[in-house]
């Protein structure tokens, strides 16, 4: 090094050639708002930029083009959304979008995040330019995933089978977000591998402070239960509200909910209780979660949500519906507890054995927080996606 601390120009030139930067296109349905948030997409996005120049196009509204440092460009287009129980949002503009970034952003590799949604119909416009084509997914909605409707489960099964599967297949590579998928992936003949969603430890880490309003709601000695989730059917919450809520005084506890969603009216007229909070949207995740004592997650269905992995990186003792990826992580009975789907006794008595059980809380929260920060690092991750983009910019 230079006495400035600089490398000399031979030498950064060696460093670029051995981790080299790639332009990056990612296709999601959602990137982060009030109107919709998808977690995957963001965490994804923000650790590829650390090495990669990407550029995000989703659905929004208002539409928008913003630049994240130190190399993320998000493009917003307008959309409109059909609300739970399909939670489907559609974007007009999309194909016009992707043609527009192949021709001027020129991509090394294209990303589409979540192949059930409108949005992944673009993979037919990318294969037509010749470009690598990766699909990474935490589920197999109609095939493992489903949601409460019947009506919309039906509806959802034809779809996976009859254009779901055909969008996979248009893949050079499928990325599973966990094991659990593995199975339908071997099944349906799918190039894939496993590379687990990551975790910024800089933002979730044990010691983030607290929420100061949300620690407030709490006298000494009081436990604070939260959840964070989009406030929709297929989340769960009346069946954890109903059951926990005549509870809360005998356990000193507070609930706090935080998320938006088209439930968040109904569930708040059916919830009459002092000792339950409804936070709404919070861009404070770090401190939300850090402010709880135990985190609660009550979907029927699931992929392997963020919210969990980034309360287990605080050293938070979960309890989880035994549900898609989720007990690849939620270990029962070594980093939380697993509770079946739908069962509000099983969810309201594993929340009293851990509040009896302080020292269990703590040793939960100890091994959860190891775990990640072996597995579930963000520069793991990314260090796994830049392997792969290379072997498919190789092999094109």
């Amino acid at each position: 090094r230079r006495p400035n601390g600089r490398l000399p120009p031979y030498m950064s030139d060696l460093r670029s050639r051995s981790t080299p930067s790639r332009r990056v296109l990612v296709i999601s349905p959602f990137y982060e708002g009030e109107r919709g948030t998808m977690r995957s997409t963001v965490v994804l996005a923000r650790a590829l930029a650390r090495q990669h120049t990407v550029q995000v196009i989703v659905g929004e509204h208002p539409p928008s083009v913003r630049h994240e440092p130190p190399r993320l460009t998000v493009v917003g287009l307008r959309d409109f959304v059909l609300r739970d129980p399909i939670n489907y949002n559609i974007i007009p503009g999309i194909f016009s979008a992707v043609r527009r970034a192949l021709q001027e952003f020129r991509p090394d590799v294209v990303l589409v995040n979540k192949f059930m949604f409108f949005s992944a119909f673009s993979v037919f416009v990318v294969r037509r330019a010749r470009v690598p084509l990766v699909i990474s997914t935490d589920t197999f909605p109609g095939i493992s995933w489903f949601p409460r409707s019947p009506m919309v489960r039906r509806v959802m099964a034809l779809y996976a089978r009859t254009i779901g599967v055909r969008i996979l297949r248009a893949a050079d590579h499928v990325v599973l977000f966990h094991e659990a998928l593995m199975p339908d992936a071997e099944r349906f003949r799918l190039p894939f591998s496993v590379i687990h969603t990551g975790v910024d430890r800089a933002r979730f880490f044990q010691g983030v402070p607290p929420a100061d309003d949300i620690r407030r709601l709490a006298d000494p000695g009081e436990h604070i239960l939260v959840t964070l989730a989009r406030l929709e059917t297929i989340k769960g919450l009346d069946v954890l509200l109903e059951a926990l809520v005549p509870a809360l005084t005998r356990w000193r506890a507070h609930l706090v909910v935080a998320g938006r969603g088209a439930q968040a009216g109904a569930l708040r007229q059916a919830v009459r209780s002092p000792r339950v909070h409804f936070l709404g949207y919070r861009r404070d995740v770090p401190n939300v979660l850090a402010a709880a004592d135990i985190f609660l997650l009550s979907s029927f269905s699931e992929g392997l949500p963020n919210a969990v992995l980034e309360a287990m990186a605080i050293g938070v003792p979960v309890i989880a519906t035994n549900v898609g990826g989720v007990p690849t992580v939620v270990r029962h009975g070594e980093t939380g507890l697993l509770v079946p789907p739908g069962d509000g006794g099983a969810l309201r008595a594993a929340v009293e054995t851990l509040l009896n059980a302080p020292e269990q809380m703590r040793a939960f929260g100890g091994r959860a927080a190891a775990l990640i920060a072996e597995q579930y690092d963000a520069s793991r991750m990314l260090a796994a996606y830049t392997e792969l983009f290379d072997r498919l910019c190789r092999e094109h």
